[in-house]
C-alpha cells in the first residue's frame, strides 16, 4: 500500500535541511534515474531565495527514509 505523509514547512527549512545535506556530502546519497529539475534546483538555490518545492520534497523524503542516528541535528518535530 502507497503511504503518503503530508507535510506542511514554514520554519527552520535551513535547520531540517542541514543533515540531509550532510548525507549528500558524505555520498549517502543516491539517486537511480536522471532528476534535471531537482539538479537544477540543488545547484542555483541560495539563501534568502522561496525553498524549491522539489528540494523541499527530497528534503522531506530523505528524512523519512534515513537512519534517525545519521540525522542527530534533526529537530524533534521534524523526524
Amino acid at each position: 500500500m502507497l503511504m503518503i505523509l503530508e507535510v506542511t514547512a514554514k520554519v527552520r527549512k535551513r535547520l531540517c535541511a542541514a543533515p540531509v545535506a550532510r548525507l549528500y556530502g558524505q555520498q549517502f546519497v543516491h539517486h537511480v534515474g536522471e532528476y534535471p529539475d531537482l539538479e537544477d534546483q540543488m545547484v542555483t538555490w541560495v539563501e534568502g531565495m522561496d525553498s524549491p518545492d522539489r528540494v523541499d520534497t527530497a528534503v522531506h523524503g530523505l528524512t523519512e527514509l534515513a537512519d534517525p542516528y545519521q540525522l542527530d541535528t534533526l529537530p524533534n518535530d521534524h523526524r
